[in-house]
């Protein structure tokens, strides 16, 4: 699974991206490692907050400050207890 989130990852850097997505997704994060640990309510809603922000930014570039948003949500929503195919699932709506 750690191949295919780097996978994602790696794709989202690749199609480079401005200031207000990355601001959005540093905020996600900070929602995400806000959760309290294996409180999977908080973090299903963080994910809920990242596939609304996924669908409205499909065509968006993403840069490295969004690509190290994206390792510090998953990090965080990964504690919380979200799967990781649920983090990956929403991270890959930006690239298709």
């Amino acid at each position: 699974m750690r191949i295919l989130l780097s996978s994602v990852l790696v794709s989202l850097l690749a199609l480079g991206c401005g200031k207000s997505a990355s601001k959005e997704l540093d905020d996600i994060a900070d929602h995400a490692c806000a959760c309290k640990r294996d409180d999977e309510t908080c973090g299903k809603k963080v994910l809920s907050e990242l596939q609304t922000y996924t669908e409205h930014n499909r065509t968006k570039a993403v840069s490295r400050q969004v690509t190290d948003a994206g390792i510090k949500i998953n990090e965080c929503l990964n504690a919380t207890g979200v799967k990781q195919r649920d983090f990956v699932a929403a991270m890959e709506k930006m690239i298709k």
